[in-house]
């Protein structure tokens, strides 16, 4: 080796041991300046390349008090016999190698305590870890092992357990002999049930990660709720026992008048049934189904005008079978995307892996020819598209797959200088999910007939049958609860003509203890009905908690009052519900609020909704709720806050005005004694509708209520304290969208201007995790381009929202090497730092040199930065998914 090992060796401030690290310096050999150098406890040899280790190292006095070991990412097929022998060794290493067994030896290491053999090639438990009775953490994670032996009870002294992402079928009862196990790994395995008292024994577990497994036993919904719910559940099998009562989702959807209410009423019926222009479908209706096998089918028919697309997202949920319907007849290639394509995006993005049948209607009007053409048409472009998807995702795993090969002394990639391995592989992992997620696209299309015909409707009913027989598309089928839960949930469904579309609370204890369950067992049963989507509760929203949404279906019925795809024409003043309330040329300036400015007054809600909601409680309940939901916002009053009639609500998917031409709040030219914070979001190819909406909704919380103002496509406004002005802006294309949000303020402002554009940024993130299957990046746009006007400003990664700023680093240099930037309008502050401290008040502070440009890596969802502040000392950010 060039460098002196020595010299490579230091005091670890936080562990007192003394540590070398030779982590990424290329090594194919193990150096034997090791056997010279005396005295070291921490011993790094991550990310060389690596195949065996000296059997000195297991008696070389220099290496006698070796505690740590770290040799991962290097190329062992067995663990080195030498190692067997550092009989002080507390922590071993070993994850990403190409292991498939260990060495009965390995139990000469008594004093072990952290074992890591992830991302190796085990296909089975290697069994001689347990008899390492002092193991308190082993990481297992991303092999191949299909079971856990029965002995695993043996490792009592277990504190983590990570079997994530293998061929792990069942948990067996040993399992729970983990008597001081705290933290359950075992994602992305084929586990179906936990064992029955799993949750009671274990009772010092703190976290269980089980997603990506088909469990039934107890449903998922159940498990995510934590561990003191599974263990109500368990408690509550046990009292009453469990029944199965299996119900699945059908969500049919497709464009309008594609024949989508005439296939579900035919195939219902067995009847032809063509909907008339009258009957067609508004927002969503829903209709059950009950098969023969006991099987219920919820049927949930969706509208197919762009003006329902905001409401439909929030029934688009795992594990339903997806029917997507177009009209064969008026099928030709150029309207692929429209009629098919655009709806299999939003399920890809929605519900990723999710099953889809196709079906096109109208085939009595084709020709047989015609039939199977276009049908190979269809077939076609959907590979092709499928084709361009797993290529784009493949092309970033690719990038990826060679950053971690290309590693540099600093331990990140040579690619990417400064992002971390572990965050390449996390981003990796997410790629992987995708792409073993892509749609279930059942097989050709179905080619039928509502018409007399009924051409296609038996065998279409056939087939979706035979799928949902299939325990491998349905898991959830097979799920196990409480008798008393399934009493509870008909209750809710048998009952709910007799309340309205809530219910008091003490209301449903009543009917939850003729169910069999006190009032501490109905919260769990609430808890899982909420998590599942069948009702609705809020136990953390004080205007919400005292009620129960029993029938969350029944809603429906009040977004069709508000959202019609000819709302205009619905808005009509010989309606006797509007003339007797308004004069014409009023009610000419309620509809123009309406259609032009998104406002609805209470009092029109009333008028709108007066078929379903009877009571001014029911109304303020459903508007608090769109406001949860993120459809409509109230705005402050101005004149007599005692007219409640006067209360005006912004629905901002109606909202048409155009940013005003005189918009003197957010001035072209930033004010030379200002500063701006400007961070963005871009999610590339495909966006759903309303993600924009909806965050308009959101964010009124976190902003001050002296000054809003939006229109179509953004909002300006002032943070809460009024000490920064915001300014979000959204603009949409075909092959991507991009979200900005800007702050200014000045250098004594920093912290406001921060925590506007932070919360309204968690806004957006939180929105995005509903859509797993879209993949985007986000950025911070350098304050000095911006200053400087820059018609292509350069951009930070978006990691840096995700840490404080150092506390060393005063100045940061724009990308383009052409300034330096306050360092506190690039990195956000900690919740304890003054923000904007003079240079001269800091010790050692860093002024950071030119450092180039930002890499802009070909990764999706990430960013990457380094910025050097030394010979040797840099400040490291990395990629984020």
């Amino acid at each position: 080796m060039e460098e002196d090992i020595n010299d490579l060796c230091r005091v670890d401030a936080k562990t007192k041991l003394v540590t070398c690290d030779l982590s990424y310096k290329g090594l194919t050999t193990f150096p034997p300046e090791l056997y010279k150098t005396s005295g070291v406890q921490v011993l790094y040899l991550t990310g060389n390349k690596l195949t065996s280790i000296p059997q000195w190292i297991g008696w070389a006095d220099k290496l006698e008090h070796l505690e740590e070991l770290y040799i991962d990412d290097n190329a062992f097929e067995t663990i080195p016999s030498g190692v067997c022998k550092l009989k002080r060794l507390r922590v071993l290493n070993l994850n990403g190698n190409k292991l498939t067994t260990v060495p009965k030896e390995i139990a000469k290491l008594e004093n072990l305590k952290r074992l890591a053999l992830a991302r190796n090639e085990f296909d089975k438990f290697p069994v001689h870890v347990l008899n390492l009775r002092s193991l308190e953490y082993l990481f297992l994670g991303d092999n191949r092992i299909e079971s856990i032996p029965l002995n695993i009870g043996q490792l009592g002294q277990l504190k983590e357990l990570w079997i994530n992402n293998n061929k792990i079928s069942k948990f067996p009862n040993a399992i729970c002999e983990l008597s001081n196990l705290k933290h359950l790994w075992a994602y992305g395995n084929e586990i179906r049930r936990l064992p029955s008292t799993f949750a009671r024994r274990l009772s010092n577990l703190e976290s269980l990660r089980v997603y990506g497994n088909p469990l039934v036993e107890p449903p998922y919904e159940v498990i995510n709720l934590g561990i003191s719910a599974i263990k109500k559940y368990e408690e509550e099998i046990e009292r009453t026992a469990g029944v199965r009562e299996p119900r699945l989702k059908m969500v049919i959807l497709g464009e309008a008048k594609a024949g989508k209410t005439s296939l579900i009423s035919t195939m219902l019926t067995n009847k032809s049934k063509l909907t008339e222009e009258e009957d067609r479908t508004h927002c969503i209706d829903v209709q059950k189904w009950f098969t023969e096998k006991g099987l219920r089918f919820e049927i949930y028919d969706f509208g197919g005008h762009q003006a329902y697309s905001v409401t439909h997202q929030f029934f688009l949920t795992p594990h339903s079978m997806n029917v997507l319907v177009f009209d064969l007849s008026k099928y030709t290639g150029d309207l692929f995307d429209t009629m098919i394509g655009y709806w299999l995006n939003i399920l890809q993005s929605r519900v990723p892996g999710a099953l889809v049948c196709l079906v096109g209607t109208h085939v009595d009007l084709c020709t047989p020819s015609d039939v199977t053409s276009k049908c190979l048409d269809i077939m076609e472009r959907i590979k092709r598209m499928r084709r361009r998807q797993v290529q784009d995702i493949r092309r970033q795993m690719d990038v990826i797959d060679i950053a971690l090969k290309e590693t540099c002394g600093t331990g990140t990639s040579q690619r990417f200088p400064g992002v971390p391995m572990e965050t390449l592989r996390k981003r990796k992992v997410h790629l992987e999910f995708l792409l073993q997620n892509r749609l279930q696209i059942t097989d050709m299309p179905h080619a039928i007939s509502s018409g007399p015909s009924m051409k296609g409707i038996d065998q279409f009913r056939k087939s979706i049958l035979k799928l949902a027989d299939d325990v491998n598309n349905f898991p959830d089928l097979q799920r196990v609860l409480p008798s008393t839960w399934s009493k509870l949930e008909r209750a809710f469904l048998k009952d709910s003509g007799n309340f309205g579309y809530s219910m008091p609370w003490k209301q449903c204890v009543a009917m939850g203890e003729e169910c069999g369950l006190d009032e501490d067992r109905l919260h769990s049963a609430i808890y899982y009905f909420n998590k599942l989507g069948s009702v609705l509760h809020f136990e953390h929203i004080a205007e919400l908690r005292e009620f129960v949404f029993p029938n969350p279906v029944r809603l429906i019925d009040i977004f069709k009052d508000m959202f019609h795809h000819d709302i205009e024409a619905l808005l009509n003043h010989s309606n006797a519900a509007f003339r007797t309330q308004y004069t014409k040329v009023k009610f000419r300036q309620v509809k123009s609020d309406l259609l032009q400015r998104g406002l609805m007054s209470y009092k029109l809600i009333r008028i709108l909704t007066k078929e379903h909601l009877k009571t001014d409680t029911e109304v303020q309940l459903i508007i608090q709720l769109m406001e949860k939901f993120g459809i409509c916002f109230p705005l402050p009053q101005t004149d007599d806050s005692e007219n409640k009639d006067g209360q005006m609500y912004r629905f901002p998917w109606y909202l048409r005005d155009k940013k005003p031409s005189d918009f003197s709040a957010w001035p072209m030219e930033i004010p030379s004694d200002a500063e701006q914070i400007s961070i963005g979001c871009e999610i590339q190819g495909f966006c759903p509708i309303g993600i924009f909406e909806r965050l308009c909704v959101l964010i009124n919380r976190h902003i001050s209520t002296t000054y809003r103002e939006d229109w179509s496509d953004g909002v300006c406004g002032y943070s809460y304290d009024g000490l920064a002005t915001f300014l979000l802006d959204y603009h949409r294309e075909d092959v991507a969208t991009e979200l900005s949000l800007s702050a200014r303020g000045t250098m004594s402002t920093v912290r406001s201007m921060w925590k506007v554009t932070l919360a309204i940024f968690d806004e957006l993130r939180q929105l995005l995790k509903e859509w797993p299957g879209m993949l985007h990046d986000e950025f911070i746009v350098c304050p000095h381009c911006i200053k400087d006007e820059s018609t292509d400003p350069e951009v930070f990664p978006g990691e840096f929202l995700k840490q404080p700023r150092p506390r060393d680093i005063i100045r940061v240099p724009c990308p383009s090497g052409k300034g330096t930037i306050d360092a506190a309008l690039v990195y956000p502050p900690s919740s304890n730092e003054d923000v904007h401290q003079d240079l001269s008040s800091v010790s050692g502070a860093i002024m950071l040199p030119s450092a180039g440009t930002v890499n802009r890596a070909d990764i999706r969802g990430s960013g990457a930065y380094v910025i050097q502040t030394g010979p040797q000392s840099t400040v490291n950010v990395g990629y984020s998914a």
